[in-house]
């Protein structure tokens, strides 16, 4: 079952139906009926004997509108034992069939598409009167002019009867009935709604004469109407005479309990969904009732639809899949927050006000500008700094051992700097950072917090800071410099950032202001930013001239030009035992672009390098960073000594390099920085000593995160945490597995985030406006498949198209070569977390959409491979691959460039041969040209080429061998035809399609053929018709036929790849297919028969797939152990046993 956070409702999801994108959806009896697209399907719910398949026959399927219009809504009208009418409308057109349950077809008995005006609900309330909801604010009375009777087939004549205004004031978006059959049968009680998120109630009384009425709607009255939702209400139905459901935009439903003081309020909030719920759905043949229910997960939940006899809901949307929920107590959402160890703690800092030491006018202006975190044995202390220049602490301290940390509680610690200034809301504490901090003395051991408070400042009042030091007690002290001063702008903010594993204390700096800039300065606009970032924490204490040393920092500032000064900063206690510190400048950098700096980390010591992130997007490379220390540090400070130099810079992007972090650990050879931009991109970098110089190894864009708010360490795990609207995600970025996602109730401003090694413990702190919300977790929670490492993220800057497997017997090595839209070929290594890069092969200057490789040859020391690769342009390129002890090495051997084309076409797919003399190539070609190319292996310089043109596009193609220089080619269009031809090549290179039976052309799809693979004497092509087809195919006496289908299969959605391999199973040799579509589902298959059996399913994280290998790790008579590797927006890698 799928889970989503934020969740609320009594029921279970007890069945999942994977169909397709369903836009509408009703019941009859135990039949589902729902649309999708152009068409109507009819599945029964029940098990029955399929209670193990998730996927159910199709009992009738109708092409409503011929595939011109897309079914927006089905109703079930009237039904008996034996049949039932289905309702069906798309802009101003409506269709009504009569369904025979027992011989399962269709008979249209009604078909007009013009009506007055785009229709939004129809309502059938009497077997006379059709009711139609327009888009502008109107309803239609249809009379007609003989009853509808359930048995009969014919439709009769209709007449309209007038129309009735639903809203005085709003465009009308959908319409309900309920007739009140114990007060009257002429009178019905009505509900309308509107896109603005009102809904409308009133009653009416209905013509039993049946004559048309122009004054129809004279005949209601309007008993209330009142604001329902904060978005479009795209449903509403009756539950009783008191209640209603309504569906919106808002992502909410809503059960409202209609009082006689008509003030309407929602009974309940049923549903919080990641997306608009758009439709719900109440039959209308049997007692139904519509519950507490569900949306789809991840996607819009579209329609929904109850059950009554069955005691189920069943709801359909975009993620493609039916799911039937029953009904319970308890929902199981709730069951897994609970057990999940997962908490949450809101602390409105406004219900305090009272206890601050001044008078606070304005409310609604006082509001959180930063806040901090840090932890002391697993104690929390949060620090929130406002507008008006006050500070907040909480902590969450246990009372005693066996109690639980549950309760964070309010504790107001002022901040002592003496300037009144800060009683005034024009002084902000725009920044605070804080960590934990120990002091040994002969006499006690001291824990404490650091706090820095940033205050904001302008050209006319002093912009500064101060340190604060917190005891467990929560006594606050504060210190003052002895010696130095760092001399900063006014800033905006100040970010502490950590390098390594090491939390990073702050210190306190003081501003001396520079002349302000005229108006008509150029220099003006480079003023408004500074930023202060700490960058390293050190270890060793060290004994200079005054005390003893107790921490020390290096601190950067810069201000709006790019000018950047590290500061070394030196905290001790003195001979009173009062502690202080020192400050000494020790480098000075001027960044080339005099762009401001956005973020800054260090690399690890043994590189030894500072990069700086600026607002451009260039990352900036400073060399000798002063890394030494000794008590000289504390001698006269001399400004020739002082590290001066300009910045390199070698990346340059459109988005400014928000965050950037060393990950120098990841690997004990090799050292990462990720860095990230405003516009979602995360970016791992590689520092290679032999070329000194960072380059991009991975690049990606995660999941649904609109901005990444922040890439953490835990242990060797970079974990990204990022936020769309009021969600916030965490992901682990080697991986790319969601951990956790939070429902803030809000956009926030401020992110804090912490978790150990085992991620098993983590923190998350956020604010918004005066709200300080706190997340965290001390149990083993591993939701979101943390433990299952299947997908690497993508080498590519861009969609990765294809790829090839090949594995090194003589190093245990398992290397995948991907191509995609950036032009590269990249080869790189499969390691337990992430890709490791190993070659770069730039041969092409288009996207690359296929890399096929055949074994060239076997000996004890090398295997070798050939590798042809083509795509976007005129351009084949053929390389040579040889694996060995010593590794993988790469020969390229020729360049193709002759294929010549009337139109303009690209490269859809190659098949790759080779003889002891030769090596040929297949290709297929968007224009609808077959080409074939071969190459003499003593020179490889290919140069027989032969060519045949169909009038419809290439898709793919597979080739095999029949005799010796004669091969059958089987070819997939975008028509969904299969067509086959015999080539020969060598010295009389020519096509023939003589020996081809079938006249040439088998149709075996609607349309398109995505995929075509060949297993022995069987082909297997999949297509977007979400069909896998299984035919045979015949070799006799040099003839080629394609027989008519064994089977043809249903799959989820589109099928982008398929793959046939051989594996050892239970014993004997069997044949399988991997198949995957565009839902990201995959399933294996087992060949047995003439027919395919599926014997697993599963499901993978890639949002589209288009090419995928399998590759054998071994087999054994009682186990066999495979991958599955997919490539799309990244790598996807599954391995699987089977026992």
């Amino acid at each position: 079952m799928e889970s989503t956070v934020g969740i609320q409702g009594n029921y279970d999801q007890i069945e999942e139906l994977f169909i397709s994108t369903i836009s509408s959806i009703a019941l009859y009896k135990s039949y589902c009926i729902y649309s999708s697209g152009s068409y109507i399907h009819i599945i029964d719910i029940n098990k029955g004997s399929e209670e193990d398949l998730k996927y159910r026959k199709t009992l009738l399927k109708i092409n409503v509108f011929d595939s011109i219009k897309q079914v927006e809504k089905v109703k079930i009208l009237h039904g008996n034992e034996t049949s039932f009418k289905v309702l069906a409308f798309a802009e101003r057109w409506i269709k009504v069939f009569n369904i025979d349950a027992e011989q399962w077809n269709a008979h249209c008995l009604f078909d007009n598409r013009n009506f007055l005006d785009k229709i939004y609900d129809v309502i059938l309330p009497t077997n006379r009167d059709l009711y139609i909801g327009y888009a502008h604010n109107y309803v239609d009375k249809i009379i007609f002019n003989d009853e509808i009777s359930e048995t009969s087939e014919d439709w009769p004549e209709f007449q309209r009867g007038g129309k009735v205004i639903c809203s005085d004031e709003c465009i009308l978006f959908q319409l309900t009935f309920l007739p009140l059959q114990q007060w009257n049968s002429k009178q019905y009680l009505a509900a309308s709604a509107t896109m603005f998120g009102s809904v409308c109630i009133w009653n009416y009384f209905i013509d039993t004469s049946q004559e048309i009425n122009e004054n129809f709607s004279e005949m209601r009255e309007v008993l209330m109407e009142f604001k329902g939702h904060a978005g479009v209400i795209f449903n509403l139905r009756w539950i009783n005479e008191q209640s209603i459901c309504t569906t919106s935009g808002d992502r909410v439903v809503k059960v409202w309990q209609l009082t006689e003081e008509n003030d309407p309020q929602p009974e309940e909030i049923i549903c919080r969904n990641t997306a608009g719920i758009s439709d719900i759905e109440q039959g209308l043949d049997f007692n139904q009732e519509v519950m507490k229910f569900e949306g789809q997960i991840g996607r819009s939940l579209w329609c929904v639809s109850a059950n009554g006899d069955l005691n189920c809901i069943v709801t359909g949307g975009a993620n493609t899949s039916i799911k039937v929920w029953s009904f319970n107590s308890e929902s199981e959402e709730e069951k897994k927050e609970e057990s999940s160890g997962i908490q949450k703690f809101e602390c409105n800092i406004n219900d305090s006000l009272n206890t601050l030491p001044f008078e606070i006018t304005e409310n609604e202006k006082y509001f959180v500008r930063s806040i901090a975190h840090c932890s002391i044995e697993n104690i929390y202390y949060v620090f929130a700094s406002t507008n008006i220049g006050t500070i907040y602490k909480w902590s969450n301290e246990q009372v005693d051992e066996t109690e639980p940390i549950k309760n964070f509680e309010l504790k107001y610690t002022h901040s002592r700097i003496e300037d009144p200034s800060i009683k005034s809301k024009d002084f902000s504490i725009i920044d605070i950072c804080c960590s934990h901090f120990t002091f040994v003395t002969e006499e006690i051991t001291k824990e404490t917090i650091l706090l820095v408070a940033a205050f904001e400042g302008n050209y006319e009042k002093q912009s500064k800071a101060q340190i604060l030091m917190f005891d467990r007690d929560n006594n606050c002290e504060s210190m003052s410099p002895t010696e130095g001063s760092i001399q900063i702008l006014p800033f905006e903010w100040m970010k502490i950032l950590p390098t390594f594993k090491e939390t990073i204390d702050p210190i306190e700096c003081e501003s001396s202001l520079p002349d302000k800039p005229s108006k008509d300065s150029k220099d003006s606009v480079h003023w408004k930013t500074i930023r202060v970032i700490v960058l390293r924490k050190f270890t060793t204490e060290i004994n200079i001239q005054i005390g003893e040393c107790k921490a020390l920092f290096d601190l950067l500032t810069t201000d709006g030009r790019g000018l950047t000064k590290i500061w070394r900063v030196y905290i001790f206690r003195n001979e009173q035992h009062i502690y202080e510190y020192k400050v000494r400048q020790v480098a000075e950098y001027q960044l080339q672009k005099k762009s401001q700096v956005f973020s800054a980390t260090l690399t690890h010591p043994t590189i030894g390098k500072l990069l700086l992130g600026d607002t451009k997007g260039n990352i900036h490379v400073c060399n000798n960073y002063p890394w030494e220390l000794d008590a000289s540090d504390f001698a006269d400070f001399n400004k020739e000594d002082m590290i001066q130099q300009d910045c390199d810079y070698y990346l340059n992007k459109v988005h400014g390099v928000d965050k950037i972090t060393s990950f120098g650990h990841m690997n004990n050879s090799k050292h990462d920085i990720i860095s990230t931009a405003k516009q979602k991109h995360i970016k791992v970098l590689r520092y290679f000593e032999e070329d000194d110089k960072f380059s991009v190894i991975s690049s990606l864009k995660p999941g649904p995160l609109s901005c990444v708010l922040g890439v953490y360490s835990a242990g060797a795990k970079p974990i990204v945490v990022g936020g769309r609207g009021v969600m916030l995600y965490l992901w682990n970025l080697l991986d790319k597995h969601q951990l956790f996602s939070i429902n803030c109730k809000g956009w926030n401003r401020h992110i804090l985030f912490n978790v150990n090694d085992e991620l098993s413990k983590f923190f998350v702190c956020f604010s918004n406006k005066n709200i300080i919300s706190v997340y965290y977790s001390d149990s083993a929670t591993k939701k979101g498949g943390i433990e299952c490492e299947t997908l690497r993220p993508s080498l590519h800057e861009r969609e990765t198209l294809t790829t090839a497997v090949f594995s090194n017997p003589f190093t245990n090595s398992l290397y995948v070569a991907t191509g995609g839209e950036d032009t590269e070929i990249l080869i790189a290594e499969v390691l337990s977390d992430y890709l490791d890069l190993q070659k770069s092969l730039n041969y092409h200057t288009s996207s690359i959409r296929v890399i096929k490789k055949i074994l060239k040859s076997k000996t004890e020391d090398n295997h070798k491979y050939y590798v042809v690769s083509g795509g976007g342009q005129l351009l084949v390129n053929l390389f040579e691959i040889e694996l060995s002890a010593q590794g993988l090495e790469v020969i390229h051997l020729s360049k193709y460039e002759g294929l010549k084309s009337s139109q303009d076409f690209r490269i859809m797919d190659i098949e790759i041969l080779a003889t002891q003399e030769n090596v040929i190539c297949f290709i297929a070609s968007s224009s609808g040209e077959y080409h074939c190319i071969q190459a003499n292996t003593s020179d490889y310089e290919f140069s027989k080429v032969s060519t045949l043109a169909f009038d419809t596009a290439l898709l793919c193609l597979k080739a095999f061998p029949i005799e010796d220089q004669t091969y059958g080619v089987i070819v997939g269009t975008n028509k969904g035809k299969m067509m086959a031809l015999r080539q020969v090549t060598g010295e009389n290179i020519e096509i023939s399609t003589e020996n081809v039976t079938n006249d040439l052309t088998w149709q075996g799809h609607q349309i398109g053929i995505n995929v075509i693979d060949i297993s022995k004497d069987f082909i297997c092509t999949g297509s977007d018709d979400q069909s896998l087809k299984l035919t045979k195919l015949e070799i006799i006496d040099e003839k080629i036929s394609i027989q008519e289908v064994y089977a043809s299969y249903s799959h989820h959605s589109s099928i982008k790849a398929l793959r046939f391999f051989s594996l050892l199973y239970k014993g004997c040799e069997t044949t399988f297919l991997v198949s995957s579509s565009y839902d990201q589902r995959g399933c294996i298959w087992a060949l047995k028969s003439h027919k395919l059996v599926p014997v697993y399913t599963f499901k993978h994280t890639l949002p589209d797939i288009f090419d995928s290998q399998v590759h054998v790790i071994s087999e054994e008579e009682d186990r066999s152990e495979f991958f599955i590797i997919f490539v799309g927006k990244g790598v996807f890698i599954k391995k699987i046993v089977f026992s």
